[in-house]
C-alpha cells in the first residue's frame, strides 16, 4: 500500500513539478460539454500546498459572479497569512497535539474571511517574490515556520510563557507573504480586509459542507477525520448516491462546487482525466473501505463548474484546478462521475443550491437563514446600569446586523468619549440628547440621526438629568465580534457631515450609500394605507424596522402583521415588502451590502 504519510504530507503539493507522477493511462476523449458556468481565470500554486486555498477562493469568486456579475481576484497569501498563524496558534494552545501543516480545507479560508476580511490580490507582494520567485513558492518558507512552531512547543514544555513567540511566528510569515495590510485602496476607495469582504455581496453564512461515510450515522454532522481538519469543522453526512444529486442538481441550477477528495490514484495528469478502471464499481461500500484503509485519503481541493459526456456518452464534470495553464484543457480537468463518487471526502456548497422535496426530503433545514420578527415588549427589555437595552437583532439572529435600542435613565451617559474601526448610526426616538464627536457636540431631537465614523471619538448622553433618552443604535457585526464597517469617504469628519436632522419628507436618506461606500444604508419610508414597497432577492441583509402604524411584512412570500414598534428581518438572499395596513406607516429600511 502506498505510505500516504510520506506522499502525501502536503495537501496538495500538487505543482508543475509533480506532473511527471505515474497514473492509469487513459485513451484520448471527445467531451460534449452540457452545462458551464462562469468563472474566473485559472491560478497556480506551484510549489505551495495551498489547492484549500486556491480552490476555495475559486470558488467564491465564481459566487462572486453569479450573484453579482462582478469579476475579482481574492488574494490568495492574506488567506495563507492568517490561516498559518491560526494554525501555529492552535498547535501551540494544543502542545503539539495537533498538525502544523500547508494543507487545509474549505472551512479554513471562511472562517478566516468572516474573522479578518480579504483583499484582492494586488493589495498584497504577488506570491513567491519575496521568496525571490515568481510564483507562490513555499520550499524554504513552510520548513522554517514548521521548525519555529515546533520549537515554542518544546521550549514551552521546559519553561512557560515562551516570550514573544507570536510575533516572532507573524514575523517569518509576513517575510515570506507579505504582511495583511490594515487599509488598502481599490477601484478608487478605500477599504479594510473586513468591509472589503462585505462588500463582495456574498453572504458567508450560506456555505455548508456534505460528506459520505459509514463509519458514522447518515442524517448527522461529524468532523472528518482527515489531518487538515484541525479547525474541526462538521461536515453533513449522506448516502453518495444523494450527495451526487446535490451536486448535480446544483449545477443545473447554476451553482459551483467547490471539492475536497483523493487524486493520487487514477488521476492522469498527461490527459487531464480523471476515471476508474474498467470493472470498478464505486459503491458506498467500497468508498469506506478504501477510506479505512489510506487508499483513498483527502489530498486535494478543487472547482466543479460543469457538466460534459464523452462520446460514450458517460457523464463527466468540469474541474477547475490550481496548477495554472498545464495540460490540454489548459487547467480544466474531467472527473467521471464514477471517480467522483469514489473519490470525494466532501463537498462544499451554497447552502441555497440544494435541493429539497421529493429523494431529497430531509435536507430543508439546510437551506439558508430563516426571516425574523420581532414586536416590541418591556418583558424583554435587558436592565444594566444605565437603564435598559433591547435586542430587535441579536447576533445569533442575523449574519452582521444587529439593532438594538437603548434607554438612559439612570446616568447622564452611557460611557465615556471612546473610538473603534466600525461605525455606529444612532437614531433618537424620545428625549434630547447630545452627541459628542471629535470635540464638537451635537444636539438631536427626536427622529434625528448622526453617524459615528470608524476611528471618531463618540460618547452620548442625556441633555438633562430629569429627562431619559431613548435611542435605536446600528453596526454591522459578526457572532464574538463587530465588523468594520466601510471607512469614512473624508479624511477629516466634521460633525455636520455626520447630522441628519428629522424631515417630514416621505422619503429620506439617514443614511446613504455614498457616507458608507456602500456598507450600511438607512433610509426612511413612508406609506398610505394599501401601498407596498418592494425589495428583490439579492446578495444583501435587509430589516424593516416598523416605526409608525401597522405593516404587513413579507418574506419570501410569507406576509406576517407587525405593528410599531417591530422589525422584520429580510435574510441574503431573500426578497421582502412592506405594505401599509394602517392609514400611515413610516418605517427604516435597512440594507448592508
Amino acid at each position: 500500500m502506498t505510505n500516504t504519510r510520506t506522499i502525501k504530507s502536503v495537501l496538495t503539493i500538487a505543482t508543475v513539478v509533480l506532473f511527471a507522477v505515474t497514473a492509469t493511462a487513459q485513451d484520448a476523449k471527445t467531451f460534449r460539454t452540457v452545462k458551464k458556468i462562469p468563472i474566473t481565470s485559472v491560478k497556480n500554486q506551484y510549489r505551495s500546498g495551498t489547492c484549500w486555498d486556491f480552490g476555495t477562493l475559486g470558488f467564491l469568486e465564481s459566487e462572486i459572479l453569479r450573484k453579482t456579475g462582478k469579476t475579482y481576484d481574492l488574494c490568495e497569501m492574506f488567506v495563507v497569512n492568517k490561516d498559518y498563524m491560526d494554525n501555529a496558534t492552535h498547535y501551540v494552545r494544543m502542545h503539539g497535539y495537533s498538525q502544523i501543516s500547508e494543507g487545509g480545507s474549505c472551512d479554513d479560508v471562511l472562517e478566516v474571511i468572516k474573522t479578518y476580511g480579504i483583499c484582492p490580490e494586488e493589495a498584497m507582494p504577488a506570491p513567491g517574490t519575496l521568496a525571490g520567485d515568481t510564483l507562490a513558492n513555499f520550499t524554504v518558507f513552510f520548513p522554517e515556520l514548521e521548525a519555529l512552531v515546533k520549537s515554542i512547543v518544546v521550549a514551552d514544555a521546559k519553561e512557560p510563557a515562551f516570550p514573544d513567540w507570536k510575533n516572532q511566528v507573524q514575523a517569518v510569515i509576513d517575510k515570506y507573504v507579505g504582511a495583511c495590510p490594515r487599509y488598502f485602496e481599490y477601484e478608487g476607495k478605500r477599504y479594510t480586509p473586513k468591509n472589503f469582504a462585505a462588500s463582495l455581496g456574498l453572504d458567508f453564512d450560506e456555505y455548508v459542507s456534505l460528506t459520505s461515510y459509514t463509519h458514522h450515522p447518515f442524517r448527522e454532522w461529524f468532523v472528518i477525520e482527515a489531518p487538515y481538519k484541525w479547525r474541526l469543522k462538521p461536515s453533513y453526512n449522506i448516502p453518495i448516491e444523494q450527495l451526487l444529486d446535490v451536486l448535480d442538481s446544483a449545477l443545473d441550477a447554476g451553482y459551483t462546487v467547490a471539492w475536497g477528495g483523493d487524486v493520487s490514484g487514477d488521476f492522469n495528469r498527461t490527459t487531464a482525466i480523471a476515471d476508474l478502471p474498467d470493472g470498478v464499481v464505486p459503491t458506498q461500500q467500497l468508498r469506506q473501505q478504501q477510506w479505512d484503509d489510506w487508499r483513498f485519503t483527502y489530498d486535494h481541493v478543487m472547482l466543479i463548474y460543469g457538466k460534459a459526456v464523452d462520446e460514450a456518452g458517460k457523464p463527466y464534470y468540469l474541474v477547475k484546478n490550481s496548477w495554472g495553464d498545464y495540460g490540454p484543457y489548459h487547467g480544466t480537468w474531467y472527473m467521471s462521475r464514477d471517480y467522483m463518487a469514489l473519490n470525494t471526502t466532501y463537498i462544499f456548497l451554497n447552502r441555497n443550491a440544494i435541493p429539497t422535496g421529493g429523494d431529497n426530503y430531509g435536507l430543508e433545514f439546510l437551506k439558508k437563514k430563516e426571516p425574523y420578527y420581532k414586536v416590541f415588549s418591556k418583558y424583554d427589555e435587558i436592565p444594566n446600569g444605565n437603564g435598559w437595552s433591547y435586542w430587535y437583532i441579536p447576533t445569533e439572529v442575523a449574519d452582521t446586523l444587529n439593532i438594538k435600542v437603548s434607554q438612559l435613565n439612570k446616568v447622564m451617559a452611557s460611557h465615556d468619549p471612546h473610538q473603534h474601526d466600525h461605525h455606529e448610526y444612532f437614531l433618537m426616538l424620545e428625549g434630547d440628547g447630545i452627541l459628542y464627536m471629535n470635540g464638537e457636540e451635537t444636539v438631536l431631537h427626536k427622529g434625528d440621526g448622526f453617524m459615528c465614523p470608524g476611528e471618531s471619538s463618540h460618547a452620548l448622553r442625556r441633555s438633562s438629568a430629569d429627562q431619559p433618552i431613548t435611542y435605536m443604535m446600528f453596526t454591522l457585526e459578526t457572532p464574538g465580534g463587530l465588523h468594520e464597517t466601510p471607512p469614512y469617504y473624508k479624511a477629516d469628519y466634521k460633525a455636520a457631515d455626520c447630522y441628519v436632522p428629522y424631515s417630514n419628507k416621505k422619503n429620506f436618506w439617514y443614511l446613504s450609500p455614498k457616507q458608507t461606500l456602500g456598507g450600511l444604508n438607512i433610509r426612511s419610508v413612508s406609506l398610505k394605507k394599501g401601498r407596498t414597497n418592494t425589495a428583490p432577492a439579492d446578495g444583501r441583509q435587509l430589516a424593516y424596522v416598523i416605526l409608525e402604524g401597522t405593516a404587513e411584512v413579507t418574506i419570501d412570500g410569507v406576509p406576517v402583521e407587525l405593528p410599531a414598534p417591530a422589525v422584520g428581518y429580510v435574510p441574503a438572499g431573500s426578497s421582502g415588502s412592506v405594505k401599509a395596513l394602517t392609514d400611515k406607516v413610516r418605517f427604516l429600511k435597512v440594507r448592508t451590502h
